[in-house]
């Protein structure tokens, strides 16, 4: 849900990602998302190799931009196998502002 949700980049494109969920297990596997002009068009499991490969924690600092992929490619658990120019454009990192009221 969160990859429907998130902002894309302009244009016509698509991307694949793998990732590995411990928490919830039905979640693993590898998607492809297209999208066209900033929104997710479709988002489908699929099966091969993936663009991306990571866990769904630095999956969640991906969409939330915590920090940029360029940075958390260097991590052991990110693997970037290809299309790298459009999930730079995809992770990008974002003002992150968070309130903790108890």
């Amino acid at each position: 849900k969160a990859l429907r949700l998130m902002r894309h980049p302009k244009g016509k494109g698509r991307y694949t990602l793998a990732v590995q969920d411990d928490f919830i297990p039905e979640n693993t596997g590898v998607y492809a998302v297209c999208y066209e002009d900033g929104s997710a068009v479709d988002v489908q499991k699929t099966e091969g190799e993936a663009d991306l490969v990571c866990n769904v924690t630095t999956l969640a600092q991906l969409t939330l931009g915590y920090a940029p992929l360029s940075t958390l490619r260097f991590r052991t658990d990110v693997t970037v196998n290809g299309n790298e120019e459009v999930l730079k454009e995809v992770f990008v990192k974002k003002d992150c502002y968070f309130a903790d009221y108890f």
